[in-house]
């Protein structure tokens, strides 16, 4: 409940720090794909910023919600300030690191996702293979 007694309708479970986490290991599994492109990282990003409250990613984006969802679902050009801007929002922080020569890269396939509750239901909504 908040502080007006009425249950709260933010789409975040109390347990943020694992849901950062999980969000974390998501897009860095994205990032490490051989064939990861701007489409598969911004999808990612979506799903995230609706798991999160895309109007509060948006806010924190200094951007309406559907200017940043255009960006995200591909209808307009996404720029690398708004996803510096959406992995701030959803606490995730982008590092780099040397990667590996193309003959060790990363494996074409999708490693699948396996959400529970909201992230199930926005995952599927997105396209991604959910098992439970």
């Amino acid at each position: 409940m908040n502080a007006t007694g009425k249950a709260g309708t933010s789409p975040v479970p109390a347990r943020t720090g694992d849901l950062v986490r999980q969000m974390a290991e998501h897009l860095d599994s994205r990032l490490r794909l051989r064939d990861c492109d701007e489409a598969g990282i911004a999808r990612a990003l979506l799903l995230m910023s609706e798991l999160h409250g895309m109007s509060r990613v948006a806010r924190a984006c200094g951007m309406n919600s559907d200017t940043l969802r255009r960006q995200l679902d591909g209808t307009r050009t996404l720029t690398f300030d708004t996803v510096l801007g959406v992995s701030r929002a959803l606490g995730l922080q982008l590092s780099a690191e040397v990667g590996a020569s193309p003959a060790d890269a990363a494996p074409r396939c999708n490693r699948p996702l396996r959400p529970s509750g909201l992230l199930s239901r926005v995952a599927k909504r997105h396209g991604y293979t959910v098992r439970g």
